[in-house]
């Protein structure tokens, strides 16, 4: 049985989520390399759920020109780079707030070793 794209996007959006909450958790209990972990798995997860989206507005599109339908419209493509740049912009302000949380709790943890 094959997955559908939309499936696939679905569960990578799911395990995003899930390794965001096991991120929090790991941070409030003071387990740094358990916390990177759930980093790097939500954005490795949140990557893929792109990528999928992508690939489904890739075949949209070339169904589209063998259809002979346009494409999008200028005002169209501008709303969509405006979405992809907030997007960007969200994802940016996550990964800042992951490594001050990261670097805050590293920080705690060398003041602990220091007393």
């Amino acid at each position: 049985m094959r997955f559908r794209n939309a499936t696939c996007r679905a569960i990578a959006i799911g395990l995003t989520a899930l390794n965001v909450g096991g991120l929090g958790y790991a941070v409030g209990v003071a387990e740094p390399w358990h916390a990177g972990l759930h980093a790097v798995l939500a954005l490795g997860f949140g990557y893929a759920a792109a990528r999928l989206r992508q690939s489904a507005a890739a075949a949209d599109a070339a169904n589209a020109i063998e259809s002979g339908e346009r494409l999008m419209d200028p005002a169209a493509l501008d709303g969509e780079v405006e979405a992809m740049r907030r997007d960007l912009l969200e994802v940016q302000d996550r990964l800042d707030f992951t490594e001050r949380m990261l670097s805050r709790e590293l920080e705690s943890r060398r003041a602990d070793v220091e007393r």
